[in-house]
């Protein structure tokens, strides 16, 4: 299996590191705190943090917002860590972004399904932002774009911090 090093960055400044797989394009690991490198190849050193998932989670807006490079061509997405639990909770892939673009709506900072009701169970209030690029074979929405048109590319993780997504909704999507 093909492995690379993926690095966790904190929005304070520390940095932690875990393996991410080539194979099914995700983060495979817990985090660890070094690294070593094995020839032009660096990877996870030592073992890594012992994650508690079997303590309870820390409130929502208790979660970091961390940011995952993954050498050797810098494949980045913005995710959340739970200090709680000191694991990663997702997304542990760059490919979650391009989901929720085709599973949902977003209206007034809220994932929906199309009602106005956001996963987090709250009215979705406001006009629908255009963000919603529907699956290329997603014949039920013949009114939509073109896959591939000028929709502006929204990381809503990337917004965790702010506070321009609801937090719930997103954390109802990993």
């Amino acid at each position: 299996m093909g492995e690379w090093l993926a690095t966790v960055r904190f929005e304070n400044g520390n940095i932690r590191y875990a393996r991410y797989s080539t194979v099914v394009e995700s983060v495979l690991s817990g985090l660890y705190m070094s690294v070593c490198h094995d020839g032009p190849r660096a990877r996870p050193a030592g073992e890594p943090i012992a994650g508690r998932p079997g303590d309870p989670p820390a409130a929502v807006e208790d979660l970091v917002a961390v940011v995952i490079t993954v050498d050797p061509d810098e494949l980045t997405w913005h995710a959340v860590y739970d200090p709680a639990r000191d694991l990663l909770v997702g997304p542990r892939s760059s490919h979650h972004r391009a989901a929720l673009r085709e599973e949902y709506h977003l209206i007034g900072g809220h994932l929906t399904k199309g009602p106005r009701l956001g996963l987090c169970g709250r009215a979705a209030d406001g006009d629908e932002v255009p963000f919603h690029r529907p699956h290329w074979l997603d014949h039920a929405h013949l009114d939509a774009p073109p896959p591939g048109s000028d929709l502006p590319e929204i990381d809503l993780f990337a917004g965790w911090a702010g506070g321009t997504v609801c937090r719930d909704c997103l954390m109802a999507t990993i």
